[in-house]
């Protein structure tokens, strides 16, 4: 017996939702277009944190679906908070 809640893909939707899926591509496309500045700007300094922690936890990454960590592991060699801070 499956317990488990059944996975709704973008393409179950669009089986079954074909004028609602296009509508909601066109604005999830649209919107993407129109990104703002300060979006910009704010993903920008979010990359260099997450290219800081991503080193030092590449599991969590990898798992997050970040690309080029899957064959990596945790960092634990000596000094690891010292490295951590100056990342």
């Amino acid at each position: 017996m499956n317990l488990s809640a059944p996975s709704v893909t973008f393409r179950h939707f669009a089986r079954h939702f074909p004028s609602a899926a296009i509508f909601l591509g066109s604005i999830f496309s649209a919107h993407a277009a129109d990104t703002p500045a300060w979006i910009d700007q704010s993903n920008a300094h979010a990359k260099v944190l997450l290219d800081a922690t991503n080193k030092f936890s590449p599991e969590n990454a990898a798992s997050t679906g970040f690309p080029g960590f899957d064959d990596k592991v945790t960092d634990l060699l000596p000094k690891i908070n010292e490295r951590y801070r100056l990342a």
